[in-house]
């Protein structure tokens, strides 16, 4: 079974949400991330549409044993707590061209990138224990980048922004 889910302004026509709940789940539930997905697009009414979408089991490849629907629940988790920068969540957009040589899907490139994220979480400005770096790093690469069927990561900052955005949601027993 595959979702849609929508976050729009509440002066958005419902009309118009609606047929974009229909597209998303259409167009990237389905087609895009493939059937038994979700997807989240969430609307500013200051800019663009912003997405995130995942398989409901679709494992972490930074961190096996943990699907990347929790890793985005914790990432809204630890932002609601204060235990992530909101800021770096927004300053990931900006590095987009800094992880461009590491797209390449090796293990390699991959403990880079943990390593990389585990650095801005630690310099952010906030005092995590590490563990919790640890776990939060390997949770905000599995919700950023996913591998493509051609090996390659696709990074995608707005699924951080769209975590952030979902902080005062409840996950509490989802995803288990």
């Amino acid at each position: 079974m595959s979702g849609a889910i929508v976050i729009a302004h509440h002066k958005e026509p419902l009309r118009e949400v609606v047929q974009d709940a229909h597209k998303v789940l259409d167009s990237i539930a389905k087609e895009k991330t493939g059937r038994n997905a979700i997807a989240i697009r969430l609307k500013k009414r200051s800019g663009g549409d912003r997405d995130f979408s995942c398989k409901w089991n679709e494992e972490n490849i930074f961190d096996s044993g943990k699907t990347v629907l929790k890793s985005f629940m914790n990432i809204c988790g630890a932002a609601k707590s204060e235990e992530i920068s909101t800021s770096l969540l927004y300053k990931l957009q900006n590095m987009e061209d800094f992880f461009e040589p590491m797209l390449d899907c090796t293990d390699d490139n991959k403990n880079k990138i943990v390593q990389i994220l585990k650095y801005e979480l630690s310099h952010s400005g906030i005092k995590i224990k590490e563990n919790k770096l640890n776990n939060y790093s390997r949770d905000l690469a599995g919700i950023c980048f996913k591998k493509e069927k051609n090996e390659k990561l696709v990074y995608n900052f707005e699924a951080a922004v769209i975590a952030n955005f979902l902080q005062g949601i409840s996950f509490e027993g989802a995803a288990e």
